[in-house]
């Protein structure tokens, strides 16, 4: 089976492959109701393409100052279910944390951070931390967690292996805000690798089914490659003939979603 259709057989509740052609909407192919993924950002916000760690799919390169931030506010509720694949570079060479991604900025959700040690962390609302060991860098890998209730054990996996459990204190009991990819908005600090196949499910992956994911991959040391125009230009590209700006744009968009049945 591909990746997509592993993915797709554990019935996610929201995910994009993030293979859109050089446009600044990634596309949800995991819901009923498509929660797209807008880029902010300028010419300097990075890339969007085709490339990632499949056949097929695609992945975002970003740098220090762009994500891409979905159109309307994602709630999410217990059981929930989390997995993306990140190309990990290593840290950061002025030593700063970044982040692969993030429930917004208002402490309203978990946000997953690299930090200057190149160390990965998963936080929870009031500070409650998860440190994960410094995966390999220059390759694709696959991380995961699962959540079944508040204050219930935390499982969390690196290429489909169990670390070890833990109950994380101070999580907040309702995340209801907009999920960023590539950023956590209020700190700033745009990942520097790329991120790919990011899945949010309303269920617990049981661990074959997270193994099964891993397996899935099939090029994991192959390097972010774009052999589309992807870039973030609000000068050219899809948004050119509109002659707007970004919050007039993204304003659009949230008012075509407000008014979907």
């Amino acid at each position: 089976m591909t990746y997509l259709s592993t993915v797709l057989a554990d019935a996610p509740t929201h995910y994009w492959r993030c293979a859109d052609p050089g446009g600044v909407v990634a596309n949800d192919l995991g819901s009923a109701r498509p929660l797209p993924l807008f880029g902010i950002g300028s010419t300097a916000s990075g890339t969007l393409g085709y490339s990632g760690p499949n056949a097929g799919g695609g992945s975002i390169v970003c740098t220090n100052l762009p994500w891409f931030e979905t159109i309307a506010k994602l709630q999410a509720v217990f059981p929930i279910s989390i997995d993306w694949v990140l190309w990990t570079p290593g840290p950061r060479a002025d030593g700063a944390q970044c982040f692969p991604w993030g429930w917004a900025d208002n402490g309203n959700g978990p946000y997953h951070n690299e930090l200057a040690t190149g160390i990965f962390a998963f936080n929870f609302g009031a500070g409650a931390s998860v440190p994960v060991a410094a995966p390999t860098p220059n390759r694709w890998h696959h991380f995961a967690f699962t959540y079944a209730a508040l204050a219930a054990n935390f499982a969390y996996y690196i290429d489909g292996v169990l670390q070890p459990a833990t109950t994380p204190s101070g999580v907040v009991a309702a995340w209801n805000d907009h999920l960023l990819l590539t950023r956590r908005l209020a700190a700033g600090q745009g990942y520097l690798g790329a991120i790919s196949e990011f899945a949010i499910y309303n269920s617990v992956l049981t661990g074959a089914q997270v193994n099964a994911h891993f397996a899935a991959i099939d090029q994991q040391l192959q390097p972010p490659v774009y052999t589309q125009a992807g870039k973030f230009d609000l000068s050219a590209g899809t948004v050119a003939p509109l002659g707007q700006n970004v919050d007039d744009i993204l304003n659009a968009v949230r008012k075509v979603y407000k008014n979907t049945p």
